[in-house]
């Protein structure tokens, strides 16, 4: 008798098409985190197909982003784990033309195939794999997909936050590690903290003595 974990592989093996097909969709839906109305389509996109899963998803408009998507299974229920990912891009409107979503020898190419529409396209897949083989997870999964994570997720964070808290895991859609299939369990990060100087630009001029970073201080 199969594991489950085998049941869900041979799935996917099955469905390998398929997943090809939605992914080369949402790349084809160009989405730059600059143009919020660009990620109308591939929210839309996400938006159905999870609905077709049962899952119930609600559309949470932005102000200066295209806005993002939660949805959760008409049956939730505790523990939960969240599955986080972004549609946007770092790719501006008009990338198609020069680079053009093609798939040969296995390998999907296009704007935002790996960051991270493939990971997208593999968790509604997943998902669909659990419900089409009447598996049930031991923690029940939620969706949260952003559009503005290549500029900083400043909008989306508290929502980010406020699921995080109510969780009891969390997995990035981030696709794995080379063709090996090595799952990623950690990331760098970055952040940006503000800082001020007093004092007279006449006392910290750059002189031999006083390097660029203290001439900077001096014009902040």
């Amino acid at each position: 008798m199969e594991t489950p974990e085998q049941e869900v592989l041979g799935y996917l093996r099955e469905h390998e098409h398929s997943l090809t097909e939605f992914l080369r969709r949402l790349a084809l839906a160009e989405s730059p985190s600059t143009r919020p109305e660009s990620q109308e389509e591939v929210l839309g996109i996400l938006y159905q197909a999870l609905t077709e899963l049962g899952f119930v998803a609600r559309r949470i408009p932005g102000q200066g982003s295209g806005g993002h998507l939660y949805a959760r299974p008409g049956g939730c229920h505790a523990p939960v784990q969240l599955l986080v990912g972004h549609c946007d891009t770092v790719w501006p409107l008009g990338t198609l033309k020069e680079m053009p979503v093609e798939i040969e020898d296995g390998v999907v190419k296009g704007p935002g195939v790996y960051d991270m529409k493939g990971g997208l396209a593999q968790m509604v897949f997943a998902l669909q794999a659990l419900r089409e083989l009447g598996l049930e997870p031991t923690v029940t999964p939620i969706v949260f997909v952003n559009s503005d994570e290549e500029i900083g997720s400043r909008e989306s964070t508290r929502h980010i936050r406020r699921l995080s808290r109510l969780v009891e895991r969390a997995f990035v859609m981030e696709p794995s590690l080379g063709p090996s299939g090595k799952l990623k369990t950690a990331r760098k990060g970055g952040g940006v903290s503000p800082s001020w100087s007093k004092g007279s630009p006449r006392t910290l001029a750059w002189t031999r003595t006083a390097g660029p970073a203290q001439y900077w201080n001096s014009r902040i």
